[in-house]
């Protein structure tokens, strides 16, 4: 999905075709003469609008250019900082920046005049008042995928305790009690979900009550809600949550994302509200402990987290103090209040021997501008796990470590990753599993050492997600954990084919366990060396990544009907194994292994 990132990076001269657009128009110089006359004339030059559309041809086409955008990028973003600081006013930019989103046709005008509104603010902020900000650091986080060159400030490292002699802790062959997890993940309530309205719109979100109605019985949003592009209605909530209370846990984790993608059309009295039905939802059903990490789209704007706290408008504050009020029913008080307050994140020890750090990955999103601002180890989150690591180490603690955004997705600032890598390498003894989400897919993450590349030290877990956003049917988890060690044992996942849900909306939707890991994919256990072995043996038995991509997708008929080729199982590989934007060295391995051994010679 295209936020109001990409849209101001269209103005900064149409992102990642710009090379494509440089030969087609001229030379830069004249991309930045077709800016000036439209800026001082209020009409675009057939230069510049040429351009836009080329760059939507190449976009569509996948064509992209190569090293000139990074450089093409920050000369335009250096001439829109120079422009501010002489004088361009705020009404001249945020005309600027609403006139190319419809230029570009990425949305609707009332989609792309709402994302300008409610970001210009902060927008403008951070070009005011970061005086050394310049282009290349405004392209460097939004073009990361172009490895473009930024100032020194944005390569920053946390300082790590030297390693010490550690016993690695083996799961129990059979645990005579495990303690059981409920994960639930990206719940999406849109009170604005509407049966009978259009999937098929251009807007970040379909099934609305101000958009056009189905055509076909195909295009019209289904009852319980749609493959495409849609969240849920406070109905299809209300029944996952019934279902999660069918089964037994002694703790919930929930990994994050509240809130609809209607992402034009956010408030915090808006916002507030919808966090507050769906976490006072919870603990109706819900009287163990709930553990829950905040997503990117909780806060106003989307993905924006503020360290600032002056002007009100622009500081996340409201969020972490709504976000504490509710864990407040669960948690202790004491435990949580300054780093939640803080930067929404926090830890707690449930019991003897076992700690919960929940962390705010979305300060990584290289859509949270703030980076901009400053990149440091926001919130100081980053220095402060390793301290609370180092406490666990020395106290004989096993932790689990719950966040929204995982490290290893493009959109995730590789700089932070990596320092989240080394942190992880480092504790990886002390460290059981972790658990995340965002992507609504069901996937895990092998993390490696960043010294020894092919060394698997950790596993992070996603909790795919409730909503149906896009092409899923809803899940949940239950998650098995040996009692002494809190290894990950195996998990199970439940599910529902929407498709048939939606035929016979007088009926609740007909629950099923899709399946139990250990079972399916055959391993031994769920630790870090297992899976790697499970990975390389995907390499040569494709079916196996059949297997992963229906599980992945939780069954979703409109996924299943496009299947997955060879690329799309390729894909899967690299994502399995890869935890930092930048590194591919075990991707590269992955695919490289896969392409030695063609499906077709291989035995079930």
């Amino acid at each position: 999905m295209r936020t109001i990132s990409s849209i101001l990076i269209i103005v900064l001269v149409i992102t990642s075709s710009d090379c494509v657009i440089i030969k087609n128009s001229g030379t830069i110089i004249k991309v930045l003469e077709g800016f000036e006359e439209y800026r001082r004339t209020g009409t675009p030059p057939s230069s510049l609008i040429a351009a836009v559309k080329q760059y939507t041809q190449n976009f569509s086409s996948g064509q992209f250019g190569s090293d000139p955008a990074c450089a093409t990028c920050s000369i335009i973003a250096d001439n829109m900082i120079k422009q501010r600081r002489s004088g361009m006013n705020d009404t001249e930019i945020q005309r600027e920046l609403i006139f190319f989103c419809n230029l570009y046709e990425v949305y609707d005008e009332k989609v792309c005049e709402g994302m300008v509104n409610i970001s210009l603010s902060t927008f403008l902020y951070i070009l005011d008042n970061t005086p050394d900000l310049e282009g290349s650091d405004v392209c460097g986080i939004t073009l990361q995928y172009r490895n473009c060159v930024q100032s020194e400030r944005f390569n920053w490292s946390i300082e790590i305790p030297p390693e010490r002699n550690f016993i690695k802790l083996l799961s129990t062959s059979i645990s005579e009690k495990p303690i059981r997890i409920l994960h639930i993940s990206d719940i999406h309530y849109d009170p604005r979900y509407t049966k009978g309205k259009t999937n098929n719109c251009k807007e970040p979100i379909c099934c609305q009550d101000d958009q056009a109605d189905g055509k076909t019985e195909e295009e019209s949003c289904g009852y319980w809600s749609d493959y495409l592009k849609a969240d849920l209605p406070w109905r299809t909530v209300v029944d996952a949550l019934e279902q999660t209370t069918n089964h037994e846990y002694d703790y919930v984790y929930f990994t994050g994302d509240i809130v609809s993608h209607r992402i034009w059309n956010t408030s915090v009295q808006e916002n507030g509200r919808i966090i507050s039905k769906i976490l006072d939802a919870l603990s109706q059903y819900y009287k163990v402990p709930v553990f829950l990490s905040i997503g990117n789209h909780e806060t106003h704007p989307s993905n924006l987290y503020s360290e600032i706290t002056s002007p009100e408008n622009l500081s996340s504050k409201w969020l972490f103090d709504l976000i504490f009020q509710k864990l407040s029913k669960w948690l202790p008080v004491d435990d949580i209040k300054d780093t939640i307050l803080k930067g929404g994140y926090y830890t707690v020890s449930p019991k003897k021997g076992f700690r919960v750090i929940v962390l705010n990955s979305n300060v990584c999103n290289i859509n949270n501008w703030w980076l901009l601002y400053d990149p440091v180890d926001p919130y100081g989150q980053l220095k402060w796990l390793t301290e609370v690591l180092k406490e666990s180490e020395q106290n004989n603690e096993r932790v689990h470590i719950l966040y929204h955004m995982p490290s290893g997705g493009g959109v995730c600032y590789s700089v932070w990753a990596r320092e989240f890598r080394r942190i992880v390498a480092r504790f990886a003894h002390t460290i059981a599993a972790q658990f995340n989400g965002h992507t609504h897919r069901d996937e895990f993450y092998v993390f490696y050492n960043i010294s020894n590349p092919e060394q698997p030290i950790n596993m992070a877990w996603n909790g795919a997600s409730v909503t149906t956003f896009d092409l899923a049917n809803p899940s949940f988890k239950i998650i098995s954990i040996d009692e002494k060690t809190f290894n990950v044992l195996d998990f199970e996942e439940w599910t529902y084919n929407l498709t048939l849900a939606n035929l016979t909306p007088e009926k609740n939707p007909s629950w099923y366990k899709l399946y139990a890991f250990k079972e399916a994919f055959d391993v031994e256990n769920l630790e870090a060396d297992q899976i790697h072995n499970l990975v390389m043996k995907m390499t040569q038995r494709h079916a196996l990544l059949d297997l992963y991509h229906r599980y992945k997708f939780r069954e979703g008929d409109t996924e299943l009907a496009k299947g997955c080729d060879d690329d799309c199982k390729k894909d899967l590989l690299c994502s399995m194994v890869k935890t930092q934007y930048g590194d591919d060295y075990m991707c590269n391995k992955v695919k490289k292994l896969f392409d030695s051994i063609p499906d077709a010679k291989l035995t079930s």
